[in-house]
């Protein structure tokens, strides 16, 4: 079955896919000079990565979208957030993306081993930039993160246990709902309508919710809205800016979620940057948010 819901999931993306931070489908080649490998998590499987060179004050972790890869960092729009930086007569910064598989999201469930995949995902993305040399996480030397979509899901859950190691966190349309996928599909459709989404797409998000939350009692502990909403989420004592990167008319119905998490946000001190787009999904201006990581 979860197999089924995987491909459901990767074939209704696939079907609009537009340009976004991430590139195209089919997954692409690794930027010109990247380095990349993968290393072995302790129980789900491996993270593989591509290292492309930049900016040695700077470095960004970047969380790619679904049916994309390690590779991410060489598509269109993200080619044109690389421009942007030399627009505005800087160098790009130095990008790790990061890639536990084409379809994979992070949730906050307990795994076998005990801890929670987030907590696994973090433990193995710390110990990697350490032997890759890029920062020792701390003061000026903390990381920059982004992620789009799925990969803005992903970067948002790795944030929200973990600020202390971020120096910017930008999140592109990223992919989760205010209701729980596990309301019946009469209360997901009235809820579908109300944020405008496509029916097949955003039925095709609520089953691929259900799989990787396993339970209502996970998704109302420790999804993004709820995980704020219960005081779980501790941020620094001078928290840092955050970008949303929305679509106005999101075909997965992401937008008012965004909205949600900025209000939640901004109540714990975030200065909250907005960009909206008329276009297709996770496809923003990347000028401004070239610009919100040179803060």
């Amino acid at each position: 079955m979860s197999r089924f819901l995987a491909l459901l999931f990767i074939s209704i993306f696939s079907l609009s896919a537009t340009p976004a931070v991430t590139g195209s489908i089919p997954p692409l080649n690794p930027p010109a000079g990247s380095t990349c490998g993968k290393v072995a998590m302790p129980s789900l499987g491996d993270m593989s990565y591509c290292l492309t060179p930049g900016s040695k004050d700077r470095t960004l972790v970047f969380f790619h979208g679904i049916m994309n890869n390690h590779a991410a960092w060489n598509g269109k729009a993200a080619r044109s957030l690389t421009k942007s930086f030399r627009e505005l007569r800087v160098e790009a910064p130095t990008v790790l993306t990061v890639s536990m598989g084409r379809v994979f999201f992070l949730s906050g469930r307990r795994l076998a081993n005990g801890f929670t995949d987030v907590e696994e995902v973090t433990a193995t993305l710390v110990k990697l930039v350490r032997e890759l040399g890029l920062s020792k996480l701390d003061g000026a030397s903390k990381l920059d993160l982004m992620g789009d979509s799925m990969g803005g899901n992903n970067s948002l859950h790795l944030y929200l246990r973990n600020p202390e190691l971020f120096r910017r966190f930008a999140m592109i349309c990223p992919a989760n709902s205010r209701v729980s996928p596990f309301v019946s599909s009469e209360e997901w459709e009235r809820n579908l309508k109300d944020e405008g989404a496509n029916y097949m797409y955003s039925f095709a998000l609520k089953k691929t919710l259900q799989h990787y939350y396993e339970s209502d009692a996970v998704w109302n502990a420790e999804s993004p809205l709820h995980f704020i909403r219960n005081g779980f989420y501790k941020p620094l004592v001078k928290p840092e800016p955050i970008f949303i990167g929305i679509v106005k008319h999101d075909p997965y119905g992401f937008n008012k979620v965004e909205r949600d998490l900025a209000d939640l946000l901004e109540k714990k001190g975030h200065t909250v940057t907005f960009t909206k787009s008329d276009a297709g999904h996770c496809y923003i201006d990347t000028e401004p948010l070239a610009r919100f990581f040179l803060q």
